[in-house]
């Protein structure tokens, strides 16, 4: 993956073709944020520019029962 620095939108483009090529489907449905889901995982994907960094969320629900997670 590779955008130029402080070009968010297209660095968000970067990440969500990466993620599809990864095998992922495009769930997105929030502008400036990219949500993808594979099998029984989920993943969500966003640029908060307060503290200029990308949030990572996951979730899986084997069990249907999701158990979210986060990094940042």
């Amino acid at each position: 993956m590779t955008a130029p620095k402080g070009d968010v939108s297209r660095q968000l483009e970067a990440v969500r073709a990466a993620v599809i090529g990864a095998g992922f489907t495009d769930v997105t449905q929030v502008e400036g944020k990219v949500s993808v889901e594979r099998d029984d995982i989920s993943v969500t994907l966003g640029y908060r520019a307060v503290d200029q960094h990308w949030r990572v969320s996951s979730a899986r629900s084997a069990t249907g029962t999701p158990k979210p997670k986060c990094r940042g």
